[in-house]
């Protein structure tokens, strides 16, 4: 993997999202790596290296719907930031809901961003380009 290249975990249910995020960051040109879970179980078997995920890498971003089946999206990110192994990954907040934001305010603000879900295209190439501009901030 390049040192360019971010190696995201996208946490998201629906599949149409998730299609319409890659075509919106090739067109933006992020280079990435993406692993899409399902689900809030998945999203924490993925960063516990459990079952199926045994192998994977640490994800430098994730990007968490907060409308997830089986455990949502604020459980995770209780897990998450109480896990000293996880606590440090930068996390893009995606809901409909003002939600996010107050959960941003509460964690590392610099390390988190609650960003509108988008509705269509047009607005998931915006979403990308804030992903991309947010994940080069925290270089500097």
């Amino acid at each position: 993997m390049e040192k360019s290249e971010i190696n995201i975990l996208w946490v998201e249910d629906n599949i149409a999202d998730i299609l319409l995020l890659q075509e919106a960051f090739e067109m933006v040109e992020i280079k990435y790596r993406l692993h899409v879970v399902n689900d809030g179980v998945e999203a924490m078997d993925f960063l516990n290296h459990t079952g199926r995920f045994a192998k994977v890498v640490k994800p430098d971003l994730m990007i968490l719907d907060l409308n997830l089946p089986r455990k949502p999206g604020q459980q995770v990110i209780l897990e998450m930031k109480a896990d000293p192994n996880f606590a440090d990954i930068p996390l893009v907040i995606l809901s409909g809901q003002p939600a996010g934001k107050t959960i941003c305010q509460n964690l590392r603000p610099k390390f988190c961003i609650a960003l509108a879900k988008p509705e269509n295209y047009s607005q998931m190439q915006d979403l990308a380009k804030k992903i991309n501009d947010f994940w080069k901030s925290l270089a500097v």
